[in-house]
């Protein structure tokens, strides 16, 4: 949404983060780790706005969106509280957001990140396999990962260069034996962000922002279904593979892999 109204000459009011679906109460770490609206106005320091706390309303300021992105004569001042809205909005027209990167990059990097202790002389792959909340829709056989999980590793090896696969998920770490059985070059790494009672368990910030930053750090990232790894690979400077999805299109660099729309596709 940044880039969007940036490309139109619109001034940007920045909505904190203030609720979220998988760490709530987490809202004010996430929003400095990420720190991607340093710099722009707070909606917070401007007078008439409300912050909406229900994120599925897209009725919300939807009338202020919808002028300023299809009239030249719209108000000056965008303002995005839905981050659903926001995702549809940012990924409409990508071509806006490729003068942005580097500077959503340059903002990432200005705060402290966790350390990612990867093994020095490897290819490191990050390989985000989507579980837990996941829907029939954007949910990907384990058989479509590997397919592209043994691709890379031919890939690598044909080249002479030693690979190390991280697999990020949730749930119960023998649901993930078919990654790491026999092979010796693949670690996983599964966390919980929340308890039965839907509240953020202890460290799961430190977690999720661990598993975002090795994301973004891996020399190869491989892109699932999901908003997270999608922002972790734009703010990446590495080779991304993605899987594809009509709500995630692939910049232009990006190769794509794995079935296309239906889950259910070879």
């Amino acid at each position: 949404a940044i880039a969007t109204v940036k490309a139109r000459g619109i001034c940007y009011v920045h909505t904190p983060f203030y609720e979220l679906d998988h760490v709530p109460g987490s809202e004010k770490d996430m929003e400095a780790f990420t720190n991607i609206g340093d710099g722009e106005i707070d909606i917070r320091n401007i007078g008439g706005f409300q912050m909406e706390r229900n994120h599925n309303n897209f009725d919300a300021y939807e009338h202020v969106e919808e002028k300023c992105i299809s009239n030249s004569d719209c108000p000056s001042v965008f303002v995005c509280v839905s981050v659903r809205r926001c995702m549809e909005v940012a990924t409409h027209d990508l071509e806006v957001l490729y003068p942005m990167l580097p500077v959503f990059r340059e903002r990432y990097h200005r705060t402290p990140k966790p350390e990612i202790n990867f093994e020095e002389g490897a290819v490191h792959v990050a390989v985000h396999v989507r579980r837990g909340d996941v829907d029939d829709d954007r949910y990907v056989r384990d058989d479509v990962h590997l397919l592209i999980i043994e691709n890379i590793r031919k890939e690598q090896t044909q080249k002479g260069t030693k690979v190390k696969f991280h697999i990020f998920s949730q749930g119960d770490p023998n649901a993930f034996k078919v990654y790491t059985e026999g092979n010796l070059d693949t670690e996983l790494h599964i966390h919980s962000n929340t308890n039965e009672h839907g509240s953020a368990v202890e460290g799961a910030v430190g977690d999720l922002n661990w598993t975002f930053h090795a994301m973004v750090k891996a020399d190869i990232l491989v892109v699932t279904r999901s908003a997270l790894s999608y922002v972790a690979a734009w703010l990446s400077v590495g080779k991304i593979y993605q899987i594809p999805h009509e709500k995630y299109p692939s910049l232009k660099e990006w190769k794509v892999v794995g079935p296309a729309e239906s889950p259910d596709t070879d």
